[in-house]
């Protein structure tokens, strides 16, 4: 088959983008002809495996820049009504800039919002296209407090177009019940439910290796080390994290804690670091390469993920390196998690909660142990790409 993947952006190294990059990757292993179509590449996404797939930068006028990607939100209703619209003429003429190329191809895969917005033109164009969403998450419109005046002024956009376009696709993709509750609650469609993987670590570190990451991140070799893979946006709750650290600083001398990403509470973070007299435990990493993501993985003591989303990839690739994973309640990944078995969950917009975890997780190394490795096994037995890839291209057939 010939696959379009359509993904907003290959910008930030976050958990949507190597979901389409490896998809892209499993599928072509499968003998599928694959090309990715977004409209805006950086370097600092995952560029080993950008150079393993085919991509198809399409930007338009309206298009933001690499530079501006990562910005502050205003509170203001009529910017993010403006927004909204906006996304709505970037689709169109994106879409407009790749029609010719998107007509060649038999399955149309649109991935993070609002890509899915270009099912309404590809199948009013191409009424025989296959059309299948990977529904990451609906619109934030339907489930977030808004101010009023921006829900109704945005209203056309979201009940008039976004379910107009919702119609068009033929079959839809998420990656836990969470997401699909939220989908048959907004659109009336009940859709198929496929985990996506995580990479198969193949190399071993060395001992040395290990020491070397410590030091090129200025971690000491008795480090107690919290880790967070994320972007740094409220529904992530990294600051619940932060504030969990600052609990357990006189109970855990050497604990410190590493945030890698970036985002809109960047500097937040940082001022509350300063501020709790923790910018020496305290470490922030915009982008790191694959060897060394996979290297603060196997240094890290705990992984921490108290986000309020659907799935979160991030805490399974900890769990594939055997590490005991706290996840929040309220999160998708929260599904695959047997309570202090092969992961720990807690309430994720509470500091306390995390923090009892940790120091209870930090007093019985027995139990940090037999959780890090019961996750490991989970995710070896039950989530890889290329079982996605499998169940994807099986969606993708008529």
């Amino acid at each position: 088959m010939k696959i379009a993947i359509i993904q907003t952006s290959l910008v930030e190294p976050t958990g949507g983008e190597r979901q389409s990059l490896m998809l892209a990757i499993s599928l072509q292993k499968m003998g599928h002809e694959v090309t990715i179509f977004t409209q805006a590449v950086s370097v600092h996404c995952f560029p080993e495996l950008q150079k393993q797939v085919t991509i198809v930068a399409a930007s338009t006028f309206l298009q933001r820049t690499e530079q501006n990607v990562v910005q502050k939100r205003m509170n203001i209703p009529a910017l993010y009504v403006l927004r909204y619209f906006k996304c709505l003429f970037q689709v169109f003429f994106f879409y407009r800039s790749i029609k010719d190329t998107l007509s060649k191809f038999d399955v149309i895969n649109p991935h993070n919002f609002p890509m899915e917005w270009v099912s309404f033109f590809v199948k009013r164009d191409f009424p025989n296209k296959q059309i299948v969403w990977m529904c990451n998450e609906p619109p934030f419109y339907y489930f977030s407090q808004q101010n009023l005046m921006t829900r109704l002024v945005s209203w056309p956009i979201f009940y008039i177009f976004d379910k107009c376009a919702v119609r068009a696709i033929d079959k839809i993709v998420t990656l836990d019940r969470l997401n699909q509750s939220r989908v048959l609650s907004i659109y009336g469609r009940e859709p198929r439910l496929i985990r996506s993987g995580a990479e198969i670590e193949t190399v071993s570190h060395s001992a040395a290796e290990l020491s070397d990451c410590r030091r090129k991140f200025n971690l000491l070799d008795d480090s107690f080390i919290v880790l967070s893979v994320a972007t740094l946006a409220p529904y992530k709750r990294p600051d619940k994290t932060l504030l969990a650290i600052q609990k357990l600083h006189n109970k855990i001398p050497t604990i410190c804690g590493i945030f890698v990403g970036s985002g809109e509470m960047e500097q937040v973070l940082q001022d509350m670091s300063v501020a709790m007299s923790l910018s020496d435990s305290i470490h922030f990493i915009k982008h790191v390469s694959e060897s060394d993501l996979a290297m603060l993985y196997d240094i890290c003591n705990v992984y921490v993920f108290p986000a309020n989303q659907t799935w979160g990839l991030s805490a399974v690739e900890a769990m594939l390196h055997a590490k005991p994973v706290l996840v929040s309640r309220d999160c998708g990944v929260s599904e695959i998690v047997t309570d202090w078995e092969n992961g720990v969950l807690v309430d994720g917009d509470n500091a306390v909660s995390i923090a009892d975890a940790i120091f209870k997780l930090y007093k019985n190394n027995t139990s940090m142990c037999f959780i890090g490795s019961s996750a490991r096994k989970y995710v070896l037995e039950n989530l890889s790409w290329t079982k996605y890839a499998e169940k994807m291209a099986s969606q993708f057939e008529n």
